[in-house]
């Protein structure tokens, strides 16, 4: 019997279970989101994946962009 494969999403870092699109803080996602997206290959439906991940294939200037005169240390 062949078990189930599932394709993970390629934005998550399993080591620290962190989503790397997060541009504008820390996104923690809930054991369920990590299950059904990030592990369970139903990421192109995650609402990270939809905003960073696709909005940089059509428009890389779709990333909202810092606009501080300064940077915050």
């Amino acid at each position: 019997m062949a078990g189930k494969i599932t394709e993970m999403c390629p934005h998550w870092a399993q080591d620290d279970h962190s989503c790397l699109l997060s541009r504008l803080g820390i996104y923690l996602p809930v054991e369920e989101h990590i299950e059904i997206y990030c592990e369970g290959g139903n990421f192109p439906s995650c609402s990270q994946f939809m905003t960073y991940a696709n909005a940089a294939e059509n428009d890389s200037s779709a990333i909202p962009v810092n606009q501080r005169r300064h940077p915050r240390i």
